[in-house]
């Protein structure tokens, strides 16, 4: 009985755990995400800024970002010179349907 009770508790406390994950894939903006990642440019991002951002992934899912991972990736796109390839490996853990961004690099 206090095995269960102690499985049990254990459970409950774990279940609104988010894990730190790495997700690697196209940053873009929310407004751009059903266009092909490839034909984008940083510039273009820094257009669409006020959108939001997210993650293409290699399924083609867009898992978009917190509004701070939003801030972290303008800042990353401002502080950069690339132009066209805007692959990224992105490291947070996710809230829902939203992903809180730890950091943002060039692949």
């Amino acid at each position: 009985m206090k095995t269960t009770f102690l499985t049990i508790c254990c459970l409950l406390s774990f279940r609104h755990t988010s894990f730190g994950e790495t997700v690697n894939g196209y940053l873009m903006p929310a407004k751009c995400k059903h266009d092909d990642p490839k034909t984008h440019t940083a510039k273009c991002a820094l257009i669409c800024k006020s959108t939001g951002f997210g993650v293409v992934t290699a399924d083609g899912s867009h898992l978009p970002f917190t509004p701070a991972g939003n801030e972290k990736a303008i800042a990353l796109l401002e502080s950069t010179a690339k132009t066209e390839d805007l692959q990224v490996s992105v490291q947070g853990t996710r809230q829902g349907d939203l992903l809180a961004v730890e950091s943002i690099t060039w692949k």
